[in-house]
């Protein structure tokens, strides 16, 4: 039976189905962030993760590619544990942005989780970078009997990041 890194199995059956594609490889989740400088820091010191910044492609490449007229970005890339990569963006034009924080029930709310090896350690460190749990830290109880720390925590510009280490 398939499970997840939680060791919960999904609901209802698995079905692989016939299709014209097959999706080859996962290259990066993205965000959207206020200030790019301060989450560089909060990756790269507080959880050490290394990073690759890259300049603003300047003409309409952005636009091109979001649909966002008049884009202009500062980009970062994030190399995470397990190589998976996540691509932050902080959007110097246009003017017109909104800022998005949705609750974790909110359609297109997302989030990252990180296995770590020491949760208060992680929970206190966060801190110090303007995360904050949204819940009192939980123990979950899974059906196996395993117990897992688990925290949803956010920053000022909505990021989402759970930490879970097993008890």
């Amino acid at each position: 039976m398939l499970k997840d890194d939680r060791g919960i199995a999904p609901s209802g059956a698995v079905r692989m189905t016939e299709r014209s594609f097959h999706v080859v490889a996962t290259i990066h989740t993205s965000y959207t962030v206020t200030d790019l400088d301060a989450t560089i820091a909060f990756y790269r010191d507080c959880l050490g993760f290394d990073i690759r910044t890259a300049s603003d492609p300047g003409g309409t490449y952005m636009e091109n590619i979001t649909g966002v007229p008049r884009a202009r970005v500062k980009v970062a890339i994030v190399n995470c544990p397990g190589g998976h990569q996540i691509e932050l963006f902080q959007y110097l034009a246009p003017q017109d942005r909104e800022r998005y924080i949705p609750r974790p029930c909110d359609t297109g709310a997302s989030h990252m989780a990180f296995r770590v090896d020491d949760f208060d350690a992680a929970l206190a460190k966060m801190a110090e970078y303007g995360f904050t749990p949204l819940n009192k830290t939980p123990d979950v109880h899974l059906p196996s009997g395993a117990v897992l720390h688990t925290a949803y925590l956010r920053n000022a510009d909505g990021l989402l990041i759970e930490i879970v280490q097993s008890a």
